[in-house]
């Protein structure tokens, strides 16, 4: 089931004015407003603070300020932040590898957003988890469409599957449209 909600105008505005802060190196204004809109209510803008703090857009990178605001967000029901931390989970970055916790952000955000990547974390939970969190067979599927929508080491990955046939029909033409396409 896709989310298809439409930015709102700030949305697309703040969008907008961290590309030109970006190129700029002048955040004072995208910072500004961030905190602004947050202060009136507007929560859904942590996310934008938090990836601030976590890709370093000016300021300092802080994995801990990022990864507080991320869950701020996700607790004010913003899927997106949980896409977020599950990385943060799945990879142990500023956090302890916690394979469960990953898999229920981003089992969360999938269910509202059913993206490709998402697909191909979800592949990589159940795969690093020896499957107790999804079934082989359901990860299968998550790999093929994260395979599908171009995501390149799900790509040989699947292309592996296929040659050895594990939980699906042993197929060259398969193999090598997969290998092909990892590249």
């Amino acid at each position: 089931k896709k989310n298809t909600a439409k930015k709102t105008d700030k949305q697309s505005v703040i969008e907008e004015i961290k590309k030109d802060s970006i190129k700029s190196g002048d955040f004072s204004f995208f910072f500004y407003l961030i905190n602004k809109w947050i202060e009136e209510g507007l929560v859904e803008f942590k996310l934008e603070l938090a990836e601030a703090y976590h890709e370093g857009y000016g300021v300092e990178v802080d994995l801990n300020k990022a990864i507080n605001l991320y869950k701020e967000a996700y607790d004010n029901n913003d899927k997106r932040a949980g896409f977020r931390l599950a990385k943060f989970y799945l990879f142990g970055e500023g956090v302890e590898v916690d394979i469960p916790k990953a898999f229920k952000y981003i089992k969360e955000f999938d269910d509202e957003f059913s993206t490709p990547y998402s697909s191909g974390l979800l592949y990589t939970c159940a795969h690093a988890s020896n499957y107790t969190l999804l079934s082989e067979e359901e990860a299968v599927k998550h790999l093929i469409k994260a395979a599908d929508g171009g995501i390149g080491n799900c790509c040989l990955f699947l292309a592996v599957r296929y040659l050895n046939g594990k939980c699906v029909k042993k197929d060259k033409k398969k193999f090598y449209k997969y290998l092909l396409k990892a590249e």
